[in-house]
């Protein structure tokens, strides 16, 4: 995650704030993903399979939704 453009001040606002919309994108499609994987688990008797999952796919929500505030910040500034 950290070697995308939108960590980088050189990328810019605008275009890092593209970047940023993309993997919103991306995200939801990992959180369908992580919803049928989670019914298949359940279904199974092992939905604790799926937690480091879940963990991570908020901890990079997180990261965009953070990342997202200073890019809008700074381009308020520029």
């Amino acid at each position: 995650m950290r070697k995308r453009p939108f960590f980088q001040y050189k990328t810019g606002a605008k275009e890092s704030i593209e970047k940023l919309a993309d993997v919103f994108g991306e995200l939801k499609g990992f959180e369908e993903s992580k919803d049928l994987y989670g019914e298949n688990a359940r279904k199974f008797g092992n939905p604790d399979l799926i937690t480091k999952a879940v963990k991570d796919i908020e901890a990079i929500k997180i990261t965009v939704d953070n990342m997202k505030a200073l890019w809008d910040h700074i381009e308020t500034c520029q």
